[in-house]
């Protein structure tokens, strides 16, 4: 499966100065940590497609209208560049307003198209929209771990 977005196409979306300066410090290859992280993200996406009945990963080659083609492509890719660039910031403290707009929008879009909300425009879907609500936690003691003794 190819992610929905690749380096250079990361790089060009989220800029390389902004992703250079939020990787970690031992990031020897940023290409290849971005093709990684975009595999990774483009498999979250994917799970939120197949909840709103999708095939996945999403093909949008098979769209005939060349427009619509290319909006879904670049929309794919936008969000997967926002998650991407959201795992790199995630442990840090000061997060500005923009990441944090940037991730609301990918999460709130992709929870839209998993609940039936939005559409993927050209995209088919094949299946019955998966259900995933109602199915309640199991409970575990708030003192679980607390009592865990790791080796030191």
């Amino acid at each position: 499966m190819a992610p929905y977005a690749d380096a250079d196409k990361i790089k060009s979306i989220v800029g390389e100065a902004r992703l250079k300066s939020a990787a970690p410090k031992e990031t020897a290859d940023l290409d290849a940590l971005l093709d990684d992280k975009a595999a990774a993200m483009s498999g979250r996406m994917d799970s939120y497609f197949r909840r709103g009945g999708y095939p996945t990963p999403i093909d949008t080659a098979s769209i005939a209208d060349a427009d619509v083609q290319a909006r879904t492509t670049e929309l794919l890719a936008e969000v997967c560049s926002a998650l991407v660039f959201e795992s790199f910031v995630a442990g840090q403290r000061a997060i500005s307003k923009g990441q944090d707009e940037a991730r609301d929008w990918a999460i709130r879009w992709l929870e839209g198209i998993a609940t039936g909300r939005l559409s993927l425009d050209g995209v088919t879907r094949t299946g019955k929209r998966l259900a995933v609500s109602g199915t309640t936690a199991p409970s575990i003691p708030s003192t679980l771990f607390s009592n865990l003794r790791f080796p030191v």
